[in-house]
C-alpha cells in the first residue's frame, strides 16, 4: 500500500488550507487525514471522483509515480520520475 502519510512527512507537507474538505470520505479522526487533506489542497491527489477519495483501495504503479512525480515538482525538487526515452526499456 502507497503511503502517502510517510510521503507527507518527508516532503514536509502540511496544514492544508481550504474552506471546504476536499474529500467527504476521509474522516477527521483518521491517521492519514491531515495528510489526505494537504495532498488534496495542494492539487498532489485527486481522489476517486465525486468527492471522494476512496482511501482503502490500492493505487497501481503509475499512481504512485504520479503522486511522488507531483509531490517534487511542488516542494520544488528535481523531478526525474518521468525523464526516459522508450528505448530505456528494451
Amino acid at each position: 500500500m502507497f503511503h502517502l502519510h510517510g510521503l507527507q512527512s518527508y516532503m514536509g507537507l502540511s496544514g492544508w488550507e481550504a474552506e471546504t474538505e476536499p474529500f467527504e470520505d476521509v474522516s477527521k479522526g483518521s491517521v492519514y487525514y491531515e495528510a489526505v487533506m494537504s495532498a488534496g489542497s495542494a492539487g498532489i491527489v485527486q481522489g476517486a471522483g465525486y468527492n471522494r477519495f476512496s482511501p482503502n483501495i490500492y493505487i497501481s504503479g503509475i499512481d504512485a509515480q504520479t503522486i511522488i512525480s507531483r509531490t517534487l515538482d511542488h516542494v520544488g525538487q528535481e523531478n526525474r520520475i518521468f525523464d526516459f526515452s522508450e528505448g530505456d526499456f528494451s
